[in-house]
């Protein structure tokens, strides 16, 4: 008891004096490490880590705090909780590793009640869905299901507005806006409900405040309604075209502020390079690159990124690429000599390159036709690391570098943003396909 009291004193005075912005009271091992992470978007950066001490508490000091926002407290693999800070201190409880953490402060105990909220209300409208869509409308149970949908709509939008209104224009409640629901009519078909939802999805939202910037609200409302345009039963190419439907439909994000704008631009761009949504990407850079909505003065590399993914879609013709390979003989990547040449850019320190690169030998040294001719930008900056793996790996490829990495003239002229990046271009040089995995090389010379 004496003990308790002794660090809640503590607490308070290190509060006092701005020493610790985060508290905890926690019954966790002994010495056990703990992150602190802050979020921009959906992406998590490491600000920090403490140990907890005695099995008691930990803290985190108001320096590794310069910005309101959404963190991360990581106690453990897959252990961790979100909170807001707004400029007061956070103090929270972590009885064990089974039950949800508790939030003492003001700010965190209304947030995490939002958080609850939310994934209630998500439950039971997933519950009722299906039961809406098949239950004959005659029914009483449809009936019963369709009040029911009504009640908890309008139950989670009165317990936001509540939350709202007890936090004035602080973080939370410029963030709990983002979560207030449209009010969609269940009685009505499944597509007019999912129409509904489109038009009604952002009716709560102004996309101008880029302090949300600094939590996942925003990026996590866009994704959200991308995803009423498609399904797991879509293939690629599917998602792709729904997904381009979806980005049609986001009038209110590009009305929204130009800094706003490019920061959810920017996000959308990351994630779909990830997924290789090629022509995603190409509509993205080909709609949503204009001048009144991505000014030049703070959204500049962005536009230049958009301009270079439109400029490297299939069926236009790739930049020159005239200079000498490593053995020092000239090279001109405009050769009639090869019907195809297979492009790529790699580095020995890239995973996915050691794994794709071996493959990639073995089809080119089994092609039979031999129509496809590698020609490999290597864009390490030592060249005795890139000799060695291509010494190690045996390759008869054209090889070439300027040893400039991302910072090359001919990189940053092919837009190239990670490695493995690949182009198969024509005799002409223009691009015909952009290959990703291992499964669209091995599809690619099956062809020849």
């Amino acid at each position: 008891m004496i003990k308790q009291l002794f660090i809640a004193v503590i607490f308070a005075l290190l509060s006092e004096c701005g020493y610790a912005q985060v508290f905890a009271k926690v019954n966790l091992p002994k010495e056990r490490t703990v992150l602190l992470a802050s979020y921009k978007g959906d992406a998590l950066t490491i600000l920090g880590k403490t140990t907890v001490v005695d099995g008691q508490h930990f803290s985190f000091s108001a320096d590794l705090f310069n910005k309101s926002g959404q963190f991360r407290l990581i106690y453990g693999d897959d252990l961790g909780v979100d909170f807001l800070y707004d400029h007061k201190p956070i103090e929270l409880e972590i009885l064990d590793t089974i039950q949800s953490p508790v939030f003492l402060d003001k700010l965190n105990a209304d947030y995490s009640n939002l958080l609850e909220l939310v994934s209630e209300y998500k439950t039971k409208s997933s519950l009722l869905e299906p039961i809406i869509n098949r239950y004959s409308r005659e029914s009483l149970f449809f009936k019963q299901s369709c009040k029911e949908w009504k009640l908890i709509q309008s139950e989670l939008n009165r317990s936001i507005d509540k939350i709202i209104q007890r936090h004035g224009n602080d973080l939370l409640s410029r963030l709990a806006v983002l979560w207030k629901v449209p009010l969609v009519d269940p009685e009505g078909s499944q597509e007019q409900r999912r129409e509904s939802l489109v038009a009604h999805y952002f009716d709560y939202v102004e996309f101008t405040d880029t302090t949300l910037f600094y939590t996942n609200g925003y990026t996590l409302k866009v994704i959200e309604f991308l995803m009423l345009f498609t399904s797991d039963k879509m293939n690629q190419q599917e998602a792709q075209n729904a997904i381009i439907n979806g980005l049609s439909k986001l009038d209110k994000v590009r009305e929204g502020s130009s800094q706003v704008f490019g920061f959810i631009t920017n996000y959308l761009i990351k994630g779909f390079e990830q997924f290789g949504f090629e022509d995603v990407l190409v509509f993205l850079a080909e709609h949503w690159n204009q001048e009144s909505c991505l000014e030049f003065g703070s959204n500049g590399e962005l536009m230049e990124k958009l301009r270079l993914i439109s400029k490297m879609k299939v069926g236009n013709k790739a930049p020159q690429l005239q200079t000498n390979d490593l053995n020092g003989r000239p090279f001109n990547l405009i050769d009639e000599s090869a019907r195809f040449r297979l492009v790529l850019f790699w580095s020995s320190d890239c995973v996915h390159c050691r794994q794709i690169l071996p493959v990639l030998k073995s089809l080119s040294d089994n092609q039979k036709s031999k129509e496809i001719e590698i020609v490999a930008f290597c864009m390490d900056r030592n060249r005795v690391d890139c000799q060695k793996f291509l010494d190690d790996l045996k390759v008869n490829w054209i090889n070439i570098s300027d040893f400039k990495g991302y910072d090359s003239p001919v990189v940053k002229e092919w837009g190239i943003v990670g490695t493995p990046t690949m182009f198969l271009l024509d005799s002409s040089g223009t691009i015909v396909e952009k290959p990703q995995t291992v499964d669209d090389l091995k599809r690619l010379f099956d062809r020849f």
